[in-house]
């Protein structure tokens, strides 16, 4: 009976120590992809800059936008003398990205 109620209970113990680890591999690989989103939306955002900076002439300034997937980018673009530098921030849920491109 006490070799039953040891084996029991370290069969227990090695099933919460194997689910508290699936848990936290769950919350980081959640957070992972809300990182990639936040990522890809402040890409979105220097490819909208470049756009609006070849194609309509934008020189200086700050916009921003949403899009559909719930993720937002704000972009500031800085005419320099001698360069343009263009920053976006991207966040998507809890997760904050940027990006900085100079030309």
């Amino acid at each position: 009976m006490y070799l039953t109620m040891v084996v029991l209970s370290i069969m227990s113990a090695s099933l919460l120590a194997l689910a508290a680890t699936l848990v936290s591999q769950s919350k980081m690989t959640g957070n992972l992809s809300n990182s990639v989103l936040a990522f890809a939306s402040a890409d979105s955002g220097i490819e909208q800059a470049l756009y609006k900076v070849y194609k309509q002439g934008f020189v200086s300034g700050n916009f921003s936008s949403s899009l559909p997937n719930g993720a937002i980018y704000d972009v500031t673009v800085i005419a320099q003398a001698s360069s343009t530098v263009i920053r976006s921030t991207g966040a998507y849920r809890q997760s904050k990205r940027a990006i900085e491109v100079s030309f």
